[in-house]
C-alpha cells in the first residue's frame, strides 16, 4: 500500500476551474506577477510515480509527489498566453489584492502558497523532475479546442 499526496497536478488535459480561470486571464494577454509559488506535478510525472509504485508494490509508503521547486502561478498564465500567441502585458499584483480577489472555488487552495514538500522520495523513484512548460502549452490548446467545441457545438 503507498498514499500519494500530489500537489498541484497540472497538463495537456487539465480542464478544471483552476485552468480555465487562468486560460481566460492568458487570453486577454495580462499576465498577474503575483509573488505565489505552488508545489505542482505534471500528470506525465504521476503516470511515471503510479507504474513505478505498481511495480514496485511497496507497503506502508507515504508521500508527496512534487517537481521539487515551487512554481510561481505567473509562469503558467503566461505560457498559456504564449501558447495562444498573445503579446504579454505583465502586472505586478500584490498579495494582500490577490486574496480579495480569488474566486470562492480557489480560495481554500490559498493555504498552500509558499509551502515546500520533501520530494526526497519522488527523486528516488521517478526521474526528471521539471517543470514541464510544453504540458502548459498543450493545456491552453487544449482548452481552445474545447471552448471552440463548445461555441460550435461539434
Amino acid at each position: 500500500m503507498a498514499i500519494v499526496r500530489p500537489t498541484l497536478v497540472y497538463g495537456r488535459y487539465a480542464a478544471h476551474s483552476q485552468f480555465m480561470q487562468m486560460f481566460n486571464v492568458a487570453r486577454l494577454g495580462v499576465v498577474p506577477m503575483l509573488k505565489v509559488r505552488v508545489m505542482t506535478i505534471s500528470a506525465v510525472k504521476l503516470t511515471e510515480l503510479f507504474a513505478r509504485l505498481h511495480a514496485d508494490r511497496p507497503r506502508g509508503l507515504y508521500m508527496y509527489a512534487t517537481e521539487c521547486e515551487p512554481v510561481p502561478i505567473s509562469r503558467f498564465i503566461e505560457d498559456m498566453a504564449k501558447a495562444l500567441s498573445r503579446r504579454i502585458v505583465k502586472v505586478p499584483v500584490p498579495n494582500q489584492l490577490l486574496k480579495l480577489a480569488l474566486p470562492s472555488d480557489i480560495k481554500p487552495l490559498y493555504r498552500y502558497v509558499g509551502v515546500t514538500y520533501d520530494c526526497g522520495r519522488m527523486r528516488s523513484m521517478v526521474s526528471g523532475l521539471r517543470f514541464m512548460d510544453e504540458e502548459v502549452y498543450e493545456n491552453a490548446l487544449f482548452i481552445k479546442r474545447l471552448r471552440e467545441m463548445h461555441i460550435h457545438g461539434d
